[in-house]
């Protein structure tokens, strides 16, 4: 076993979602101006251009949280022998705080779930409004804050959780 498991961002699922999106963008941008779009209610234009900016505010976020260190090679997870550390959501985990790890699923999504022992180590000195509501919503949903997606990295669930086991197990 390594002493240290570097997990990177993965390039193909960042060029599909982004694929993805600019196919959305273009569609409600033919959809606007290009479309009979004359003959609609003032409120429905208004409506279709809102969804039109929300659209590319989507994909410049893709663009910048994961095509761009996807394509820098930037590494997602580190796991070593202190803890977890989750750059994508820009969490530290140390293992003396880990309870235990599990697979969850919600909507079809899974996710690796780490239970603690002492959540405010984790995430207690966050200032940032939308990290505090997604830990409350995940405390809620799944009894603990932090949970690690592997959609957007090389690695599937169960590679994951058997990387994280073999150092848990070591503590």
């Amino acid at each position: 076993m390594k002493d240290i498991i570097t997990i990177r961002y993965s390039k193909s699922i960042a060029y599909f979602r982004i694929i993805i999106l600019i196919i959305l963008v273009l569609t409600l941008f033919y959809i606007t101006f290009i479309n009979d779009s004359m003959n609609w209610n003032i409120y429905s234009q208004y409506l279709i251009i809102g969804i039109c900016l929300f659209s590319l505010i989507g994909l410049w976020y893709h663009i910048v949280k994961y095509l761009m260190p996807a394509i820098k090679r930037v590494v997602a997870i580190n796991i070593d022998k202190e803890g977890i550390t989750n750059n994508i959501n820009n969490y530290i985990v140390k293992w003396n705080n880990v309870k235990s790890i599990r697979i969850v699923s919600n909507f079809g999504s899974s996710y690796i779930a780490i239970d603690l022992i002492n959540t405010k180590e984790a995430t207690g000195n966050t200032t940032n409004i939308f990290k505090m509501i997604s830990d409350a919503n995940n405390t809620l949903l799944f009894k603990t804050p932090i949970l690690i997606s592997t959609q957007f990295l090389e690695v599937d669930n169960k590679e994951l959780l058997i990387s994280l086991s073999s150092f848990f197990d070591k503590k």
